[in-house]
């Protein structure tokens, strides 16, 4: 298929709108083999249309103006699909590609004839059957509805309705927006998907339209990370009404403030998630030791404020928890952007951290630009509610608990264990429809059924009970070599899901934490055997509780001291 794309915008290869054109070239040519000739408009002379119409009745078919259209028609009259590539320009399209429409009307004959739709038309000149058209067009609006219709009929009118596809992609402007990557290439990638059908079926399915006229961010969000990138303090009344801010919204704090990391922090806060807190507040300073400058952030209930000293105190934030960062701006850019891993990076002293951590572990969660949390992704406020009651997570009582008749009712009675075992087993079975059964609970109910088979098969206690103790701890062992550690994917609840996975202070955190109590429970081991050759036997599981009550005190411990050690840089 001969494909011509015309790239209409005035910022050439730099364009929002060519990236998507892009992927959906891209999608074509997963299909197959595509013969695909590029233009851009801004780098050839066209002149505008003189309406001499000599095109029509002196040089019938040959415009009289001499410039880069001459080269262009032929190929527009030559390709299969024409695909228009341009943004929004005031409900229209740029100019200069606007002029190369008009030039088109040498393809024309003068002759007039009535559509199909009644209205009236100027048949082609040439034998343009096979034609089609496609509209790859972007704006900075925060939604297509209401924009785009002038261009639609537009392109209908000219082309026939059934004949063109569209993409309109309203909040184009955050393609070029680094930290916002996860969620461009996901709506790049279905892009890909629109060409890949389009080559299949020269149509573009139903579901992938309603993909690609989802939102990439709520309308609100969107219009403050727009608002923000102009590095302009937007006034406290607008034109615009809706959403303005002034003293006492926490703008006040950046007034006059217009550099590149004042734009950065007013961005920043659009994406604060407050659920991520669970009902709490904070106070979040960022010190660019680089640039002389510090934004205190007061994390609330509902929003994220910048606020001044004297705000500060006035707000009352001083009794909430602090958590202050010191880098260079540079650092944190690189950070957000994703070329830095935060945690590594603070490892590696690039970057301190103090006051409380913990908030340092939320991080992704707190200010969410992945889309995978908060009520700020691509799903709508509806989806996300329903994704939310139909998720379960993991629960680390479901890997203890297995153990439990093993080892504190079998030591007084095999019949005791060998009942409440099973008994056990059913009951674990059952909590999958609540909560997750990964692979951590399959290895510990596996456990707990060779326990079983042992006990109905006649084994000792004496051996049964020792070795649960063993399985157990080699269990929690052997997982720190995986790249998640066993207590990383129970912990990760309360430090944003998923997400904090990717944080590899954490990560480390519970790998030391895992492998700490791993030891413990093989040492359980050995000093079990003991105490059941001892007159303390029936009370073994109640005396070996008290070593992980000492170590469940430890980690409460280290899990909050370990990662300010390291962010501290000392």
């Amino acid at each position: 298929m001969k494909v011509l794309v015309l790239n209409g915008s005035p910022r050439g290869q730099k364009s929002n709108t060519l990236r998507i054109t892009e992927a959906f070239l891209e999608g074509l040519e997963a299909a197959g083999k595509q013969e695909i000739t590029r233009i851009d408009v801004r780098e050839k002379k066209i002149e505008p249309c003189l309406g001499c119409f000599a095109c029509w009745k002196d040089t019938p078919g040959k415009c009289v103006i001499k410039d880069d259209m001459e080269a262009i028609l032929p190929l527009l009259v030559e390709s299969d699909l024409v695909l228009w590539s341009f943004p929004l320009y005031y409900f229209s399209m740029p100019s200069k590609i606007k002029a190369l429409m008009d030039r088109m009307l040498p393809l024309n004959l003068p002759f007039m004839e009535e559509r199909p739709d009644g209205g009236a038309s100027h048949p082609s000149r040439y034998d343009l059957s096979h034609q089609r058209t496609v509209v790859v067009s972007s704006c900075g609006f925060f939604s297509a509805t209401n924009n785009y219709e002038a261009l639609d009929a537009q392109f209908s009118i000219a082309f026939g309705k059934n004949n063109v596809e569209k993409i309109f992609c309203p909040q184009g402007e955050i393609l070029q927006v680094k930290e916002l990557k996860a969620r461009t290439d996901e709506y790049l990638s279905i892009v890909r998907k629109a060409g890949t059908e389009y080559a299949e079926n020269f149509a573009v399915s139903q579901s992938t339209k309603a993909e690609l006229e989802r939102p990439m961010l709520s309308e609100q969000i969107y219009a403050q990370v727009a608002d923000a990138s102009w590095g302009i303090e937007k006034p406290a009344s607008s034109a615009a009404g809706a959403g303005s801010v002034g003293p006492g919204s926490g703008e006040s704090a950046l007034a006059g403030a217009n550099g590149e990391d004042a734009v950065f922090i007013r961005q920043m806060t659009a994406f604060y998630n407050p659920e991520a807190l669970s009902g709490a507040e904070a106070v979040l300073e960022i010190s660019f030791t680089d640039l002389g400058r510090t934004y205190r952030l007061h994390l609330g209930k509902e929003k994220c404020a910048v606020l001044s000293a004297e705000e500060a105190a006035n707000a009352g934030t001083a009794k909430l928890p602090l958590t202050r960062i010191e880098t260079p701006y540079s650092v944190w850019k690189q950070i957000s952007s994703g070329e830095l891993d935060g945690a590594e990076a603070m490892m590696q002293g690039k970057y301190r951290v103090s006051g409380k951590f913990d908030l340092m572990m939320k991080m992704d969660a707190l200010f969410d630009v992945s889309g995978e949390g908060g009520s700020s992704g691509v799903l709508n406020d509806a989806q996300k509610t329903l994704s939310k009651s139909r998720s379960k997570k993991t629960n680390m009582n479901l890997v203890i608990f297995a153990f439990l008749p093993l080892w504190i009712a079998l030591p007084f009675s095999s019949r005791a264990g060998l009942i409440s075992s099973i008994v056990m087993l059913i009951l674990l079975q059952a909590a999958g429809s609540r909560w997750i059964i990964g692979i951590h609970e399959r290895i510990a109910f596996s456990g707990l059924g060779l326990g079983i088979l042992a006990l109905a098969a006649g084994v000792s206690p004496h051996i049964v009970i020792p070795f649960s103790y063993v399985y157990f701890g080699m269990h929690w062992l052997l997982s720190c070599a995986f790249p998640v550690p066993l207590t990383a994917e129970y912990s990760k609840n309360g430090y944003g899901g998923d997400s904090a996975l990717k944080n590899a202070l954490f990560v480390k955190t519970n790998r030391i934490i895992t492998a700490a109590w791993g030891i413990l429970y093989l040492a359980t081991a050995v000093w079990t055997v003991f105490l059941l050759s001892s007159p303390l036997s029936a009370w073994t599981g109640a005396i070996n509780s008290l070593t992980p009550a000492l170590c469940g005190l430890w980690t409460a411990w280290f899990q909050k001291w370990y990662p300010a050690k390291a962010a501290s840089g000392k």
